[in-house]
């Protein structure tokens, strides 16, 4: 009960008090830096809303599988299309914060003499390449995300097919430590990790690391 509430809460709490925040620090802000956060709000709160209220998924654990038992989960939607919307919902939080990270390093460094300085195109191509690696995961869920071929037998577990009698859709992707198709999409997305997130870690460490010698 308190997941379905919870992004109502937010949405006239703490997300108000930031773009209150935003809109009256505007002029110690650059209009890209403001941009970043403003859609990195919207995105995140439209990710509140799928995962707390629109779909509410639930690991099927130890089964490699999920539940989702939200009004737009109760539809007849199929499967494959749910999976797509929640991908697409999930993959836009990130995009903001990239642009978040690489302007505001860019920020930091401007007045050193650092080799990570990029130019304005190079920032862009850099965060264009990165949104693509991300897609990819958009496709992988939706191509993958799809029941194994031993979803009718394991809908006879009685654990299973008591959830499924509850309503809801039930994303079987295969038995216990066996995801069949979805395994795909995991090693895609470990794949996106592995670049994507050594990158992060640069640029956060090295941020941290001027920040540190301006001060002195």
């Amino acid at each position: 009960r308190y997941q379905s509430i919870l992004p109502f809460i937010t949405l006239v709490t703490i997300r108000p008090l930031i773009f209150v925040i935003l809109k009256k620090k505007r002029d110690y802000m650059k209009p890209d830096i403001r941009l970043g956060y403003v859609i990195s709000q919207f995105a995140m709160t439209a990710q509140e809303f799928n995962f707390c209220f629109l779909f509410r998924v639930h690991d099927l654990a130890p089964y490699a599988g999920l539940y989702c038992d939200g009004p737009i989960c109760r539809m007849g939607i199929p499967k494959q299309y749910l999976m797509l919307f929640v991908s697409i919902t999930t993959i836009c939080t990130v995009p903001a914060f990239l642009l978040l990270l690489v302007r505001m390093h860019q920020r930091i460094i401007e007045r050193t003499d650092s080799r990570l300085k990029l130019s304005t195109r190079s920032q862009n191509i850099l965060i264009f390449v990165m949104v693509g690696i991300l897609s990819s995961n958009v496709a992988g869920f939706y191509l993958f995300g799809r029941d194994c071929t031993e979803a009718e037998e394991m809908m006879r577990i009685p654990d299973l097919a008591w959830m499924a009698q509850r309503g809801g859709t039930l994303f079987l992707f295969g038995p216990p430590g066996k995801a069949e198709f979805f395994n795909k999409e995991l090693m895609l997305l470990m794949c996106s990790i592995l670049i994507i997130a050594p990158f992060v870690f640069v640029l956060t460490f090295h941020s941290l690391k001027i920040m540190r010698e301006q001060r002195v």
